[in-house]
């Protein structure tokens, strides 16, 4: 709530739109792929529980046709894991997974530089999305750019300051699918209290236009590199 007063965006209804990504047991990877539309956020405090509560609606198709049996998602009792937007969006590099190496306590990068000399670069690990993994540099004077060449492969082999013979990585190795954000949910109709039986001579409505997911601004191929 503190981030949420200091920005522009946050957890508030004064805005039109306030979105919340969730994510059932099954989401081990932590994508988050439902996106809920938060309708109503409670004024108190629960003193028993030191809870705020909201609400939020999002899709969950069924289907009780026998031909097409489809039993909900969502169902009362489960629990979900929930990511919630404290503050104003920024930019943010990220980089495959597996170019994150240890140097005992610190995370750490190698970086090909235009000579094809290897270095590492001390990182700050942040989010998470899919096998991408957004960094930045812990010296300033040395940032990373979404122009730089990072390894992805022989971390082990790599040596400060010696040459390496990097080869641009496959794009099938690329997991951009992880990138990919939620659409936003459509605005859910007003379920009227009495639903008239269509006739034989009146065609069914069609179905909506599936939510096709927002498309991420592409990335730079990492480099690949060997000594």
């Amino acid at each position: 709530m503190t981030k949420a007063r200091e920005s522009a965006s946050g957890i508030s209804l004064r805005r039109n739109e306030t979105f919340i990504d969730v994510g059932l047991v099954d989401d081990t990877e932590r994508k988050y792929p439902h996106r809920s539309r938060i309708d109503f956020l409670n004024n108190q405090v629960d003193t028993k529980t030191a809870t705020i509560t909201m609400r939020g609606r999002l899709d969950n198709p069924h289907s009780s046709d026998p031909a097409e049996s489809r039993p909900p998602l969502f169902r009362p009792g489960m629990f979900a894991r929930v990511r919630l937007p404290l503050g104003d969006a920024v930019e943010r590099l990220f980089v495959p997974e597996p170019a994150v190496g240890s140097n005992q306590d610190r995370k750490i990068l190698w970086v090909v530089g235009p000579d094809d000399v290897a270095a590492t670069r001390e990182l700050q690990v942040g989010q998470k999305l899919g096998t991408w993994v957004a960094v930045s540099a812990v010296d300033p004077t040395r940032p990373l750019t979404a122009t730089d060449r990072v390894v992805i492969r022989g971390l082990q082999r790599c040596r400060e300051g010696k040459p390496v013979r990097p080869v641009t990585a496959a794009e099938e190795e690329l997991d951009r699918a992880g990138l990919l954000a939620p659409a936003p949910p459509r605005e859910q109709p007003t379920v009227p209290d009495h639903i008239p039986t269509p006739s034989a001579s009146t065609p069914p409505p069609p179905p909506p236009d599936a939510a096709r997911p927002a498309a991420a601004e592409p990335l730079p191929a990492p480099g690949e590199a060997a000594p």
